[in-house]
């Protein structure tokens, strides 16, 4: 059977060029732009992801492109700087309202309230 996640969530670093990927011990690797997320989706398998999650700085382009092409159903990113502590309770205040509710939109709400 195949997996098919209802959601990925990606948290870290990252600038409007991409996600800033880092080797183990540390050393940055590369930038993982929009095209290349949607190569990584393909290859895990993923046709039309239900929900993204870029949880890092300047990725609401990203997340906006992603679900233009239909890679993503429903996709959130970040405008601007990503502050740690805010997006600590985002990520508290979407996951603990989706395991209440199961709504994406309740959930992306709960998460601004807290965040802000």
């Amino acid at each position: 059977q195949r997996f098919q996640p209802h959601c990925v969530h990606v948290c870290g670093h990252g600038n409007a060029r991409g996600i800033q990927l880092v080797a183990p011990g540390g050393a940055d690797v590369d930038l993982l732009n929009s095209q290349g997320m949607a190569q990584l989706l393909s290859k895990a398998g993923i046709d039309c992801l239900p929900l993204l999650i870029l949880n890092n700085c300047e990725s609401a382009a990203m997340a906006s492109a992603l679900a233009k092409f239909c890679v993503v159903a429903h996709a959130v990113g970040v405008e601007g700087d990503a502050i740690d502590s805010e997006a600590l309770q985002f990520a508290q205040g979407f996951w603990v309202t989706l395991f209440k509710s199961g709504s994406f939109v309740e959930c992306y709400r709960e998460g601004v309230r807290l965040a802000h």
